[in-house]
């Protein structure tokens, strides 16, 4: 909606993508993605090098994983909407800075 939003405010920037997903796909094309690292729901520690493959944060214990709730409410879930993978607590977003100095540098 954001995007369409300033598509219409200014509507002689005929290079904006039109769709989040575009403008995704052009800041990866660039090589100004992202890296999307697990950590501690706590903020104790990140799942990241050798300690990528851990279940359980190593200072407090708290499990890596969200804890989903099957059962509140009376309600019961059917096969399809019960998710197999487990979603991580909490994600960290970190976007490399060496790319983005190498292209702010390159002209």
């Amino acid at each position: 909606m954001l995007l369409e939003f300033l598509r219409d405010v200014f509507p002689k920037l005929t290079s904006l993508p039109g769709t989040a997903y575009e403008a995704k796909k052009l800041t990866n094309e660039l090589g100004l993605g992202y890296e999307k690292i697990h950590a501690c729901p706590n903020d104790c520690m990140l799942y990241w090098g050798e300690r990528e493959k851990q279940e359980s944060c190593h200072v407090c214990d708290a499990s890596r994983w969200k804890v989903e709730n099957e059962g509140d409410n009376g309600i019961e879930l059917d096969e399809k909407s019960v998710s197999h993978k487990p979603k991580p607590a909490k994600v960290l977003h970190y976007f490399p800075l060496i790319p983005r100095l190498k292209k702010i540098y390159m002209s």
